[in-house]
């Protein structure tokens, strides 16, 4: 019959509030702080005070001295958002910070009238700079780029060393080739890892050993 019959009080601990805010995984650099309606901090993941000084015992979310916070509580998006909606945009702020911010207003916002203004009009504000998403990134490409300057690098190596290998190989061959039609008929020595060398050494020393025989025959006659 709309009489009052009793009344229920909740204590709320504002330092418990700001821990569970602590608690949240944001990003490197994001922050989470609930303000009101006079754009007061309730609590903050931030280490910024919460409480004042004896004249003015509430700290403006706009005055805080994490950089985010205050810029983020200055914003349109966060004074403009209607008490039943929420908001995500990224914002770019006028000191040339970029930012993804959230709006969320707390509370039953489908209770009646008379409940809904006994409910504290607090919002709450999640935000991270953008940097935190693209430092990852930027980290991990400047990985990739300098380990491929590296195996560029050693590629160069492996190249010049297999290049001058087999330059010597081949400058054997001339010289075994030389020898022969010098006249000097005795088994060249080609020193080459390479399979294909150390086959045409084998081939230069079989012809040189049946030169040498028949030049041996043809002075024995």
């Amino acid at each position: 019959n709309g009489l009052m019959v009793g009344v229920v009080a909740v204590d709320l601990s504002l330092k418990r509030l700001g821990a569970a805010l602590k608690a949240l995984q944001i990003s490197p650099n994001g922050v989470a702080f609930i303000v009101d309606e006079k754009g007061l901090l309730v609590a903050t993941s931030s280490n910024d005070a919460v409480t004042g000084t004896k004249d003015s015992p509430r700290m403006l979310a706009s005055a805080a001295t994490n950089s985010l916070v205050k810029i983020t509580a200055g914003q349109a998006f966060l004074t403009s958002v209607a008490a039943s909606s929420s908001a995500h945009e990224f914002y770019n702020f006028a000191n040339g910070m970029s930012a993804i911010a959230h709006v969320a207003q707390l509370g039953n916002q489908t209770a009646g009238a008379a409940n809904a203004a006994n409910e504290p009009k607090w919002r709450l504000v999640i935000a991270a700079p953008q940097s935190d998403f693209t430092e990852t990134f930027n980290a991990k490409l400047m990985r990739a780029l300098l380990w491929a300057v590296v195996l560029f690098l050693l590629a160069i190596v492996a190249g010049v060393w297999l290049a001058s290998r087999l330059v010597s190989s081949v400058s054997q061959v001339v010289s075994a080739a030389a020898q022969i039609g010098g006249g000097d008929l005795s088994r060249p020595a080609i020193k080459s890892r390479f399979a294909e060398f150390q086959q045409i050494n084998q081939e230069m020393g079989d012809t040189a050993d049946a030169l040498r025989q028949s030049r041996n025959a043809l002075l024995a006659q």
